[in-house]
């Protein structure tokens, strides 16, 4: 591989980890048992970050992961 793979693949990496820190949910204090956080729905379950804005860049980064795989420079 090239220095040209390396660079989408890391664009994509970048671009999915992105979206996979915006769908993390927020720790609420109305969601805790015994102390411990209890990943129940709560009331931003479905909010529009996570919902709407979060899988664009991972839709994005496996997009582009595929070109990076994939890129051959053709030629001597």
């Amino acid at each position: 591989m090239k220095t040209a793979n390396f660079i989408l693949i890391a664009v994509a990496v970048a671009c999915i980890t992105t979206g996979c820190i915006l769908m993390l949910p927020e720790k609420d204090v109305r969601n805790t048992v015994g102390g411990r956080y209890a990943p129940a729905p709560g009331p931003g379950a479905f909010d529009t970050r996570r919902v709407r804005a979060a899988p664009i860049p991972c839709v994005v980064g496996y997009l582009l992961m595929i070109p990076a795989i994939l890129y051959h420079k053709s030629g001597k």
